[in-house]
């Protein structure tokens, strides 16, 4: 059986449905993306291109916009290449619906 993961969760996806749980304990083996338990030795490759770079004035303030509706610093995602600042912003939607990292399939899983 080859099943995908989600990275997000929280405490109503657990436990896992029986005839997940039930295949793993008798499966050979997992194999997972990445061990996103730790991000010790995680290299990025540097960017020259900077968000900031990129946008138009009424677009850098839409993103200075979100950036406070999100409680970060609008230096976060101007500084940052557009894939990072992207992805940043997709990840503090989902936590503000109520869905983490750690309550991901793949963390508990691993």
């Amino acid at each position: 059986m080859i099943i995908g993961s989600v990275h997000v969760g929280d405490k109503s996806m657990y436990p896992l449905p029986k005839n997940i749980t039930k295949f793993l304990e008798q499966s050979s083996g997992l194999i997972i993306e990445a061990d996103v338990r730790s991000s010790e030795g995680v290299v990025y490759p540097v960017s020259s291109i900077l968000s900031k770079d990129v946008l138009d004035k009424t677009q850098r303030q839409l993103l200075v916009n979100i950036a406070k509706d999100l409680g970060m610093a609008e230096a976060q995602l101007l500084n940052a290449p557009p894939w990072t600042a992207a992805l940043t912003i997709q990840l503090a939607l989902v936590n503000k619906l109520g869905y983490v990292s750690d309550k991901g399939v793949d963390m508990h899983l691993i």
